[in-house]
């Protein structure tokens, strides 16, 4: 799983002048979806705080690859796993409806290499292989 170092990836906060720096919130649950997320995200672009990662990978989450060399996937357990949900909508009659189902076993989470630091990716890389 050799990747960029992330030395040299640019971090989002400085490709916009002016931009300031991700805030990190627990975004739980919205509404009826399918997911639960319980660990920090990047208020810019949707990423998992590194150390939350680490924390999960050490309690058996799987780290996976992607086609670009700064992102990876997380794959862990759904807290809300076979509970009734909303899969996705359709066109209705009076306008978009819910189509209902199950929420699945696991969550794929994204993780770009914008928010980690070389020494923060190498303990990352330890704990999942």
């Amino acid at each position: 799983m050799d990747i960029l170092d992330p030395a040299e990836v640019h971090k989002h906060d400085q490709k916009i002048p002016g931009m300031p720096a991700p805030d990190w919130q627990v975004r739980g649950r919205r509404d009826n979806e399918p997911y639960q997320h319980d660990y920090r995200q990047c208020s810019y672009c949707g990423s998992i705080h590194p150390e939350d990662m680490l924390a999960l990978i050490k309690s058996g989450s799987r780290l996976t690859g992607t086609t670009k060399a700064y992102k990876r996937y997380l794959i862990t357990p759904n807290p809300i796993a076979g509970q009734d949900c909303s899969i996705g909508s359709r066109p209705g009659p009076d306008g978009r409806e819910e189509i209902p189902g199950k929420a699945p076993a696991t969550i794929q989470q994204k993780f770009y290499l914008d928010h980690v630091t070389p020494e923060q990716w190498a303990e990352i890389k330890a704990a999942a292989s």
